[in-house]
């Protein structure tokens, strides 16, 4: 999966949750929450900074969890194996890309954000 796939694997998976969330809200239910793991580090920021933003516009309640960076690969992988679906989307290092897509644990989302465009 190339860069752009990447990109929009994720830009997908955030804008099918979104889409999820504001449509349950405009029914006049309560807000879907997503799940978001990753480091603990800077890459977690950007989920703080617009979580505001995601529970008022798109009816989204994300749930941050924070892991030590030493960690994440481990989390994240057995997650993946075990399937307990703790995990709405994952934020990861690049160097796992390979691992995680070539046993199949990635969706390419590109075919559903096309058709947003």
């Amino acid at each position: 999966m190339g860069r752009k796939a990447h990109k929009t694997f994720l830009v997908g998976l955030v804008v099918a949750g979104f889409l999820l969330g504001g449509a349950l809200a405009q029914a006049g239910q309560n807000l879907v929450q997503l799940t978001v793991v990753g480091d603990s580090g800077h890459n977690q920021k950007p989920w703080e900074w617009y979580k505001k933003d995601f529970a008022e516009k798109f009816g989204v309640d994300l749930k941050i969890v924070g892991v030590p960076f030493a960690q994440v690969y481990e989390k994240e992988k057995i997650e993946f194996v075990t399937h307990t679906a703790a995990y709405d989307i994952i934020t990861f290092y690049p160097k796992y890309l390979g691992d995680y897509a070539g046993a199949g644990y990635l969706v390419d989302l590109g075919k559903y954000a096309a058709e947003l465009d």
